[in-house]
Parts: C-alpha cells; structure tokens; sequence
C-alpha cells in the first residue's frame, strides 16, 4: 500500500495538469496570495489643473448680420491654456445687438437702437465647481462704402396700419452702372422673411404696388443680411403695362416717391418699412 504522502503528492500534480490552482489570486503552493490587479481609473474628461475660464474669439467688433463661433478654453493657475471645454451655457446682456445660441454662436444684429454691444457670458462645470468668464463684444456697421440711398425699416411706419413688433432693419442702395446695388439688415422678426420689396409711386403715407423684387426667398432666419444688384429683370410688370426702366426706378428713388418693405407669414401686408433718402454722401 502507497503511502498517505504519496498519494497527496500524486494528487497535486493531476491537480496541476488540469488546470488547478490557475487563478491568479489564488495562493501559490508555498508562497504568499497574489493580491488581484485593481481596474485603471477611467481618464478624466476635465483636467483638475483648470481654474478659469476664456473665451477665445478672433475679434471682439462684429459686422452686423454676421455669425461666429465662440471657443470657451480651460486656464491653468499660470494661465495657460489646458483644454477645450463644452458642455457650455451663454447669456448676453443685450439680446437686441449680440445674440448667442446654445452652442456657442455668436450672431451681430441690426439694430436701431443703442447700445450697439454686449456682455457675453460663458458658464461651464469643471471639477464639480461653476466658472463663468465674460467678453464684451461690439456691432459694426454693414454699411458699403458708398451708397446712395438708405433708410431703416420699421414696423411702425407699415400703412395703413402701423405694427407692434421688435423687427427692425436697414437698407442701403447704390446706383451703378448694371443696376442698384443693395444691402439689406433685418433683425427679430415674427419669423423668417417671405419676401421684401420696393413699393411705388407712393408717398411716405400710401401704399402702392410692388415694382421690384429683393430675392429673400430662400432665407431661414428672422434675422440675416443680404446683399445683389437689382437690375431691369429685378422690375415687376404692374396692371398689364410693361414694366418701368431702371432709370425710372432711380427717379421714384431721387424724388422719394418709394417705400421698401419686408413680409412675414406672421405679418403678410408688411412687418417693416421705410422711405428711401438721398445720403448725400
């Protein structure tokens, strides 16, 4: 008969060949317990150096009708720059001028009414705590370097009803040799624009038929800028007579006898208006 050690011996090496002992955390015959190999912390999304915030923008002065992208960066202590952040919310001190959306683009509009600027506010969540920064930014004009007429749309001046509305806008035009060229701002409309025109003969009071066609038709936004020429194809046919020369358009235009306007499905008689000057310029 095999003794009792020989059979214990015997058993761990079968043990062995058939994968006994195989765990790793198991201990080994005559040493210590392997101790399991602990999961790597997963890698922060926020480096815990970050202790400011900046917005970075090319300029701090926008032309009207413009849109950029604001990039909201992570400072160190030295303020250096440490990583891009997102996750991100923006306010503006006046909506009126500088309008930012929820991802961070930074509209420039139109307005009539001062101030032409504002505070622009980033906040973002970094390592449990709230930092905000602020920039301010500024409104320039649209304004071509030369013009010839110009005047600002506003609701108030729509006939024969005059609006209640925040919609607001400007149009410059300039006489050259292949037409009129124009620049048109609008800004916080009820909605989109549907059409814009130049309306005449009429006086600053009347209402009159559309003799040309801004092309707005394939604009998305309450606000924009838009800028061509209008030329004798830009002129409507009006009441089955053939349709009136530029040369008269620029007639109308010099002796004020025409109004330009811009439409909404909200406001289809008009939203904004105004009369066309001389800017003497």
């Amino acid at each position: 008969m095999r003794s009792a050690l020989a059979v214990v011996t015997t058993l761990l090496i079968l043990a062995s060949a058939c994968g006994g002992y195989a765990d790793s955390t198991a201990p080994q015959y005559g040493g210590p317990p392997v101790p399991p190999v602990p999961p790597a912390d997963p890698p922060s999304q926020i480096p815990r150096s970050i202790r400011s915030i900046a917005i970075v923008a090319p300029d701090s002065v926008l032309v009207a009708g413009s849109t950029e992208w604001l990039e909201v960066v992570g400072l160190d202590s030295s303020g250096r720059n440490v990583a891009s952040l997102t996750a991100l919310s923006f306010s503006s001190s006046n909506a009126f001028s500088i309008g930012v959306n929820s991802e961070g683009f930074l509209t420039a509009f139109y307005s009539s009414f001062a101030p032409f600027r504002a505070d622009v506010t980033a906040r973002a969540v970094v390592n449990g705590d709230t930092l905000t920064t602020t920039r301010r930014f500024a409104v320039a004009s649209a304004a071509p370097a030369r013009f010839d007429f110009l005047t600002s749309l506003q609701p108030e001046d729509i006939r024969p009803d005059p609006l209640v509305s925040a919609g607001d806008g400007i149009v410059y035009l300039t006489l050259t040799d292949s037409g009129v060229d124009f620049t048109l701002l609008w800004s916080h409309l009820s909605g989109r624009p549907t059409s814009a025109h130049i309306h005449g003969p009429a006086d600053f009071d009347g209402v009159a038929d559309v003799l040309a066609d801004f092309p707005v038709g394939s604009q998305l936004e309450d606000h924009g800028a838009l800028r061509g020429t209008l030329t004798a194809s830009s002129i409507r046919a009006r009441d089955g007579r053939g349709a009136i020369s530029l040369d008269s358009l620029v007639t109308l235009l010099r002796n004020r006898a025409v109004y330009v306007d811009m439409h909404s499905a909200e406001n289809t008689a008009g939203e904004v208006r105004g009369t066309p000057f001389a800017s003497g310029l």
